[in-house]
């Protein structure tokens, strides 16, 4: 492993350390079924929103998330509730901003809604 790895693990370097895989979290499964065009439900967007917070995703799985649903700009009224299901799953694990003004604007901390 890389120095700053064994930092990290507040070993020093040279150290002797068993690696393993982490497990695919158990919501990835909704990430391959949207790949595969299916409509998430609210509880599965959720279960992803909560993954990825929680640093649950590699980098490529993330990349998965993102580009297979990517297709709400052309699919009509079932990926607009996706749309707002993932803004109420990131809602829910975010800070809310809020203003004191004349409009009632509150955004999450992602600016995603």
């Amino acid at each position: 492993m890389a120095e700053p790895a064994f930092r990290r693990f507040g070993r020093p370097a040279g150290s002797y350390t068993a690696v393993t895989p982490a497990p695919s979290p158990p919501s990835l499964d909704a990430v391959r079924a949207k790949i595969q065009g299916k409509t998430l439900e609210a509880p599965e967007i959720g279960a992803i929103v909560e993954d990825l917070v929680h640093y649950r995703y590699s980098d490529m799985e993330i990349a998965a998330f993102l580009v297979s649903s990517a297709n709400f700009m052309t699919s009509g009224v079932e990926a607009m509730k996706e749309v707002v299901a993932s803004c109420n799953g990131c809602l829910a694990w975010g800070g809310r901003s809020s203003w004191n003004s004349p409009i009632k604007a509150e955004t999450e901390d992602h600016c995603v809604s």
